[in-house]
């Protein structure tokens, strides 16, 4: 991920030359300066990294999305050691030379009693794991393991936690530059849903392949998208933040009903039979629980939001002129006016954004702080994130030494 931690990736021609089935790099990737950076010219679909499934740590996933519980079974199992001695003693080298020492995650502290329960009932108490010890291995599992879906070479779905696999950063993508490669490589649209993935090779062994999502030329650092994260969902699941992340968005009505209610109850005073005409016509859209939301760029950039509101202010007798269309400046479907006249949904567009920026307005007064205030502040903590980083590497060293001294 995008920590210090990543300067570690030097560390693993030596691990792979030491356990020679831990990952097979193809002639395309080399760690320098930290991150991944292509050989040669490399295309959507190209394999990156393939690790053989059995050296990967995995428990089944409950739903296509995973669950807690699967999360806390995979942590336990990842810090008692309960593998063979082959792939405990490949964990121990891994964790050691690249993974963090010691993890903080935000999405941990509001969660972490319902975490121990959770353990306590399904994962039984003879592990003896300390607190410590319980919440690193949580914070590891949640900023690094992902999902492997089901395939014809893979019968179900698995949280997973693979070496080597983890240290590709993080690639954002907003839904427009999604649809943009989903339109452009129809052919590998399963790769693009889900980079991992499990196959059968020619040994009759499975392997876990990590594909690329983008063309990237030589010399060019190699990503991998963790998802449509914010930097709040970056932050609280892998400790970092961009400045620039296209995917970033901020929430302006919670729901549909939130916005109608503000709109159509609160501003124009209509009646109930009205709201709920326009939210059964908003509900038709495809991407109806698509955020309404603000987003980076220019205006059509939150164009979802704006054509909800553009309904919301219309008449009841305009609302057959909207249709379920698909933006590119918005990556996916949502209502627009195809028939009105160009006067009156120049007319409604602006009704929409000076909404837009009366709530803009009402969220920034809310804040206490400035963007300049916080980038002051920000400059502030470097030199204390710079120790905590050192201190961590320290440690992370001694515990290595301790523990070659007790074999």
């Amino acid at each position: 991920m995008q920590a210090t931690e990543m300067s570690r990736t030097s560390y693993l021609p030596l691990l792979v030359a030491s356990q020679p089935r831990l990952a097979i790099f193809p002639e395309v990737l080399v760690g320098k300066d930290g991150h991944f950076t292509s050989k040669k010219s490399i295309q959507p679909g190209d394999v990156l990294i393939s690790v053989p499934l059995d050296l990967a740590i995995t428990v089944p996933a409950k739903s296509i999305k995973g669950e807690l519980s699967s999360d806390i079974r995979l942590a336990v199992l990842e810090e008692s050691g309960d593998e063979n001695e082959q792939k405990s003693k490949l964990w121990q080298e891994y964790a050691n030379a690249v993974l963090p020492t010691a993890l903080h995650s935000a999405a941990l502290k509001l969660h972490f009693d319902e975490l121990v329960r959770w353990v306590e009932r399904d994962c039984a108490k003879e592990n003896n794991l300390d607190e410590e010890r319980l919440k690193w291995a949580l914070g590891i599992v949640r900023s690094r393991s992902f999902l492997l879906d089901s395939n014809e070479d893979f019968a179900r779905p698995a949280r997973s936690l693979v070496p080597a696999a983890d240290l590709f950063n993080h690639l954002p993508e907003s839904p427009v530059t999604w649809a943009k490669l989903e339109s452009e490589f129809k052919d590998s649209l399963e790769i693009l849903e889900n980079p991992w993935q499990v196959v059968q090779g020619d040994d009759g062994d499975s392997y876990i392949d990590i594909c690329s999502t983008r063309e990237w030329r030589a010399g060019e650092e190699v990503l991998l998208p963790y998802g449509l994260e914010t930097n709040i969902e970056l932050l609280s699941a892998h400790g970092l933040v961009l400045r620039d992340n296209e995917a970033e968005y901020l929430v302006l009505y919670k729901d549909l009903v939130e916005l109608l209610g503000d709109v159509c109850e609160l501003e124009l005073q209509e009646s109930l039979d009205t709201v709920k005409l326009k939210l059964e016509k908003l509900q038709t859209a495809d991407a109806c629980e698509a955020p309404l939301a603000i987003r980076p760029g220019s205006v059509e950039a939150s164009g979802h939001l704006l054509s909800s509101l553009q309904l919301a202010y219309a008449t009841v007798d305009e609302l057959p002129d909207f249709e379920d269309s698909f933006s590119p400046a918005i990556g996916h479907f949502t209502m627009c006016s195809s028939s009105l006249s160009p006067e009156r949904t120049k007319e409604l567009r602006a009704k929409a954004i000076r909404k837009v920026i009366s709530l803009c307005e009402e969220e920034l007064k809310r804040m206490e702080t400035s963007l300049a205030d916080d980038d002051k502040e920000m400059e502030k903590l470097k030199p204390v994130r710079a120790q905590t980083s050192e201190e961590q590497s320290q440690e992370g060293d001694e515990r290595a030494q301790g523990e070659e001294e007790e074999k």
